[in-house]
């Protein structure tokens, strides 16, 4: 999962094996850090557990 902000909106790309699984914007949680934090949490949350620690290793080099 990718968090980019931006001035006027906060989005998310989420990806496993190099294939895009889910991506959202929001406006609103630009606003402030509170509401940022909060969706943050709110997209991880959609994602649900199957995703969660869902990272692959890449070597360093």
């Amino acid at each position: 999962m990718a968090v980019a902000a931006a001035s006027q909106q906060i989005g998310f790309v989420f990806f496993i094996d190099g294939e895009l699984v889910d991506w959202g914007l929001s406006a609103k949680a630009s606003r402030s850090p509170k509401f940022a934090a909060a969706q943050l949490n709110r997209w991880i949350a959609k994602l649900g557990p199957h995703h969660r620690g869902h990272r692959k290793e890449h070597p360093q080099g």
